[in-house]
C-alpha cells in the first residue's frame, strides 16, 4: 500500500542551499511531512545552526557543498546515496545577481550559470544515478518566473533558469523509464532574508500590484508544493514547470476598461 498523498515518511529527500530562504522553507516542509531530510548549503555555519535548531526534523544529517564544484557534488551524493539512499532531490541552490544586459560582467555570467544551471544539471545526474539503483525517485528543480518573462535587468539570471526549465523536461523524459519524475516550481517574490534586504519600497509596491494575489509567497508554501511534486498524489505529473507567483505570470491587463469595443 502506497503512503497517502503528501505523506512522506520513510522517504530520504536532499535539499540544496537548505540553509536559509526558500531551501530552508522546503527543507522544514519535507520533514514535516516524515521525509528524513539531508540538508546541502555552502553556508555551512548556517547549516550548522539550522540543524541545531531542529530545522531539518528529528532525523537529519547536513552537508556543506558549493554546488558549482561538479567533483564535490558527485562526492557528496555518493556519500548520501551510500548512507541509505536517495528518493527525493530538490534543487534549489541558487544565486541572483541583477544586471542590465550591457553591464552583465563575465564573472557574474560564469558564477550564475555555474551555480543555478551547471549546479542544478550534476545535482540530477547524480541523485538520478542512486535512484536509478533503487527503483525510482523524484526530482524537483527551482526554477523562476524570470525563465519565460522578459524582465528588465535579468538577462543572466533569465538564462540560467531558462536552462533550467529545459533540463527539467528532457531529464523527465529520460528518466520516466526509471520510475523518476521530474518537475520544477517557478517561484515569483518570496518573503526571504534575501528579498527583504534587496527589495526597495518601490519594487516591492510594483510586485503587489502585479500580482492578483497581492502578497509575497512564504517560502514554506514554496515547501508546500515541492512535497506535493515529491509525493504519491503526483506519480502522474511529470516535466511540468509549476508556477507558484501568486498570478503574475498569466495576469494580462488588471483594470477593466470602461468601454470595449
Amino acid at each position: 500500500m502506497r503512503n497517502a498523498p503528501n505523506d512522506l515518511r520513510g522517504k530520504r529527500a536532499v535539499v540544496t542551499g537548505a540553509a536559509s530562504g526558500i531551501g530552508l522553507g522546503i527543507a522544514r516542509r519535507m520533514a514535516e511531512a516524515g521525509a528524513s531530510v539531508i540538508a546541502t548549503d555552502i553556508d555551512a555555519r548556517r547549516l550548522s545552526d539550522e540543524l541545531a535548531r531542529g530545522s531539518y526534523g528529528p532525523v537529519a544529517t547536513v552537508h556543506p557543498l558549493d554546488v558549482a564544484d561538479i567533483a564535490a557534488v558527485h562526492s557528496v551524493f555518493a556519500r548520501i546515496a551510500a548512507d541509505g539512499g536517495i528518493d527525493i532531490a530538490v534543487n534549489n541552490a541558487g544565486l541572483a545577481q541583477g544586471a542590465d544586459l550591457l553591464a552583465t560582467t563575465a564573472q557574474m555570467w560564469h558564477r550564475m550559470m555555474a551555480v543555478n544551471a551547471t549546479g542544478c544539471f550534476f545535482c540530477m545526474q547524480a541523485a538520478a544515478r542512486a535512484m536509478i539503483a533503487a527503483g525510482g525517485g523524484r526530482i524537483v528543480n527551482i526554477s523562476s518566473h524570470s525563465a519565460t518573462l522578459g524582465s528588465a535587468g535579468r538577462s543572466a539570471y533569465a538564462a540560467t533558469k531558462g536552462a533550467v526549465n529545459a533540463m527539467t523536461r528532457v531529464a523527465a523524459v529520460e528518466l520516466a523509464c526509471h520510475g523518476i519524475r521530474v518537475n520544477a516550481i517557478a517561484p515569483g517574490p518570496v518573503e526571504t532574508p534575501h528579498s527583504n534586504l534587496s527589495h526597495s519600497p518601490e519594487r516591492r509596491a510594483a510586485w503587489l500590484k502585479a500580482m492578483p494575489v497581492a502578497r509575497y509567497a512564504l517560502a514554506e508554501e514554496i515547501g508546500d508544493i515541492a512535497v506535493f511534486l515529491a509525493s504519491p498524489a503526483a506519480d502522474h505529473i511529470t516535466g511540468q514547470i509549476l508556477a507558484v507567483d501568486g498570478g503574475y505570470s498569466i495576469a494580462g491587463l488588471r483594470e477593466s476598461p470602461k468601454n470595449i469595443s
